[in-house]
């Protein structure tokens, strides 16, 4: 159960990444191919940028993913309040 929440909410972030950003997890963690890759190894195919670029970009979008995730389980939280509010009123 906990795992298929982790992949919809995994899926969530994504859809708000640019193309490249989506291309560079994509490479990262293995999601299309099942091959994850190093930072130095996304780096090196890329060729444009650093791991250390790679590394920090991870870090900033973690940072992002936990931010909505907060904002989307109180959004859940108070949309279950009102609705366990709204059955109450109605008994």
């Amino acid at each position: 159960m906990e795992d298929e929440v982790d992949r919809v909410l995994l899926k969530s972030a994504i859809l708000k990444l640019t193309d490249r950003e989506k291309h560079i997890m994509e490479l990262r963690f293995g999601f299309k191919t099942g091959v994850e890759k190093t930072q130095k190894e996304v780096a090196d195919m890329l060729r444009n940028i650093t791991k250390l670029h790679i590394k920090a970009w991870e870090k900033d979008n973690e940072q992002n993913e936990k931010r909505h995730n907060e904002q989307d389980t109180d959004n859940f939280q108070k949309k279950e309040t009102q609705l366990l509010a709204k059955n109450h009123i109605m008994k």
